[in-house]
């Protein structure tokens, strides 16, 4: 008879042992109330592998520790809760996608250091997060960071290779460094308050910066080695694309995309001629514009070590004001839209107060 209870016991120990180490085959599970997830080891207990969506949704929410017996979920998001921390997922080693939104006083994600395998990670608007400490994944293919407005860098993010990468409207970050990143395969910046300070620690083969009103400098990437494209979209005060980086590499093949960006880095031919210009060695009281005739835009180019600003006019063949532009002392390329002018004759006049001035023709071919 004990010998029998023995077995007995044994095989259902195996049983549960065996469940516990397979996936559970449940729907969609929501969790939008703290007694919901505190009864987690009751209900689901015996499974570690959830092979589907959990939603933890709310502000009742203010625990995850009850949790503990997870380590693996296909897709997990948690969104509007109370939480401070991820204290529970701790046992979490691989998922497909984990969300992470608007929990407003989440201060740290540490406790995911034991997830290593993951499909992608979203974070944003989670306004009190310090630091990214906890992402020290082995595998990630998808990482954004949006909008949380207490990260200064990318301190904690561990990672040494990330094949996406996507930063954006951090509103306090000041640099992109800090990380543990070996290299990125494809970055992307983007927002009102893009950072390009430190890109070059990330190591990325490819950079998408997009969909920004107040970016006007985009010198960082002249740090960047080994960059295979660049892409800038949507960057409507972006009027200087002509730097050393862009210019050496502008002929190459699918190098560089641009669109809806200012006048000067609209076009391809746009930025070429501006590189021309910006490229020859003019003495410091002459200036330049190319190309002369023109079509949809010219390029002024100005000379280095002005100490005052300027003005550049153009006016048509009747004498009436074309155009009139303020000049910084110090701008060296400028690049014109004439694609509302019509073809003829047009003078020029540049003023810089206490110093040079230049006239001259311009022509608008059809």
């Amino acid at each position: 008879m004990y010998k029998r209870f023995s077995f007995v016991f044994f095989l259902i120990f195996l049983t549960f042992q065996s469940f516990g180490q397979n996936p559970c085959e449940v729907s969609n599970i929501w969790f939008r109330r703290q007694s919901q997830i505190d009864s987690f080891p009751i209900i689901y207990g015996h499974c570690d592998q959830i092979d589907t969506t959990i939603h933890i949704v709310g502000s009742d929410i203010v625990s995850l520790d009850s949790l503990y017996p997870l380590k693996y979920v296909r897709t997990m998001f948690i969104r509007l809760t109370n939480i401070k921390n991820v204290r529970g997922l701790q046992g979490l080693d691989s998922a497909g996608h984990i969300t992470v939104i608007k929990n407003y006083i989440l201060g740290d994600i540490k406790d995911i250091k034991n997830l290593k395998i993951v499909g992608s990670v979203l974070l944003s608007n989670n306004v009190n997060l310090i630091n990214l400490q906890g992402l020290d994944m082995d595998s990630v293919n998808s990482i954004s960071i949006h909008q949380n407005t207490k990260l200064i860098n990318l301190n904690g993010l561990q990672p040494k290779k990330i094949q996406n990468l996507g930063v954006s409207d951090n509103i306090n970050m000041i640099s992109l460094s800090e990380s543990g990143i070996d290299s990125v395969e494809y970055l992307q910046v983007g927002g009102d308050y893009i950072i390009l300070k430190d890109i070059e620690t990330l190591r990325p083969k490819q950079v998408w910066i997009s969909n920004s009103v107040s970016l006007t400098d985009i010198s960082a990437l002249n740090n960047l080695k080994d960059v295979s494209r660049i892409r800038l979209y949507l960057l409507t005060n972006l009027k200087n694309c002509a730097i050393p980086i862009i210019c050496e590499n502008i002929d190459r093949e699918g190098f560089l995309y641009v669109e809806y960006n200012g006048v000067g880095c609209r076009t391809i031919e746009e930025i070429k001629a501006a590189c021309l210009v910006s490229s020859l060695d003019l003495s410091d009281d002459h200036f330049l514009i190319h190309p002369n005739p023109f079509d949809q835009f010219f390029s002024l180019r100005l000379p280095k070590n002005r100490k005052n600003n300027g003005t550049f006019s153009v006016y048509n063949a009747n004498g009436q004001p074309v155009l009139s532009l303020g000049i910084g002392y110090d701008q060296e390329v400028i690049s014109v839209s004439t694609e509302s002018w019509s073809a003829g004759l047009y003078f020029y006049h540049i003023t810089a107060v206490g110093s040079i001035s230049s006239s001259g023709k311009l022509v608008k071919v059809d």
